[in-house]
């Protein structure tokens, strides 16, 4: 998970970090909830975007958007682990 606290030049640039280690979902949980809005480029990682206050209010509904802007619970996209 990534709190997205940078700049989104900056968050760009970490997802294309993100990407070259393969096979991985970057989830960005943004405290600002009009920078949930920022779509992602195509980087070659999944990344879901939401923000901090609908996460606490529905942990576990469909609050993460994908690139397509299709609204995901993280039960749709995660393996459990163990």
């Amino acid at each position: 998970m990534d709190r997205g606290t940078e700049s989104l030049h900056v968050l760009g640039e970490k997802l294309a970090r993100y990407a070259s280690v393969g096979g991985l979902t970057v989830i960005v949980c943004f405290t600002d909830p009009a920078r949930a809005l920022w779509r992602p480029p195509d980087l070659g990682v999944d990344v879901l975007v939401g923000d901090l206050r609908s996460h606490v209010a529905e942990p576990w509904g469909p609050v993460w958007a994908g690139r397509d802007g299709r609204r995901l619970a993280l039960g749709d996209v995660l393996e459990p682990v163990g």
